[in-house]
């Protein structure tokens, strides 16, 4: 039911937890797809290791260094299952991870909804949630857009979606750019239909390394205007709050100038 598309850049060490993580999922039904984009580390040898044990199943695609929304469109590209399920290479799963997944997919449909995919909480490695602490009220999901679940959780998020709406919404490429906001595409995946969020269930656990995407923001937007610029002008319409409108024009007006100075 579901293909886990993990980008890979120089990962070789923390592939291997998730890895294990994968490996004791309570259920297998998962394809696990690498997308090793240029690593000169030993992500290789690491990843063939993972395949003759025969106890996942594992499609490893090498892509030359393109950046990680090329990596996601490539691994989209070689999935085989009706749900997409990005996870990074630094991150692991929960134990039930799959699990809860599968289950609250099959009861959607069977509900016979609408919906572009599903949405869960991340935590930290020690499994605190991240972000905003929600006040549920015995209340266990919400339906809505990628816009909203950000400006109410206020973090990073844990997608499943649907690949038929992913393969419509592919990331868009640059020349000499590497990076696209995840969430211009999440963005018009829920404009499509929105998911079902699962406001404190958390199926996946992450670590913020100093040498991510997320740590060196700045650095991104610089080498990166184009592949930010088309977010923030997206978001602009988005956002309802004035402060946050202002926000993304500022933003934007940032990655003009550094595309001015490039």
């Amino acid at each position: 039911m579901i293909s886990i598309i993990t980008p890979t850049f120089n990962r070789a060490s923390t592939l291997v937890r998730l890895f294990d993580s994968l490996l004791k999922q309570s259920c297998k039904d998962f394809e696990w797809i690498i997308v090793d984009d240029g690593s000169v580390d030993e992500t290789i040898k690491v990843v063939n290791d993972f395949i003759r044990e025969k106890k996942l199943n594992i499609k490893y695609i090498f892509q030359e260094n393109q950046g990680k929304p090329s990596a996601l469109n490539n691994g989209l590209e070689n999935a085989t299952r009706e749900y997409v399920f990005p996870v990074d290479s630094d991150d692991i799963l929960t134990e039930d991870s799959i699990t809860t997944i599968v289950s609250r997919i099959k009861f959607h449909e069977y509900k016979g909804s609408d919906f572009s995919g599903l949405c869960f909480r991340k935590g930290d490695l020690k499994g605190v949630a991240l972000g905003k602490a929600i006040q549920t009220e015995n209340l266990e999901f919400i339906f809505c857009s990628a816009t909203d679940i950000k400006n109410i959780f206020q973090v990073d998020m844990a997608y499943c979606f649907k690949k038929e709406y992913m393969l419509i919404n592919k990331f868009p490429n640059f020349n000499n750019e590497k990076f696209v906001p995840e969430l211009f595409i999440w963005n018009k995946i829920t404009d499509i239909y929105p998911v079902y969020v699962y406001l404190n269930k958390i199926v996946y656990l992450c670590e913020y390394l100093p040498d991510g995407l997320s740590a060196n923001f700045k650095s991104q937007l610089k080498c990166n205007p184009n592949g930010f610029l088309v977010y923030y002008k997206d978001q602009i319409f988005r956002e309802v709050s004035f402060k946050n409108k202002l926000k993304m024009i500022i933003r934007a007006l940032q990655c003009y100038f550094y595309r001015i100075m490039r």
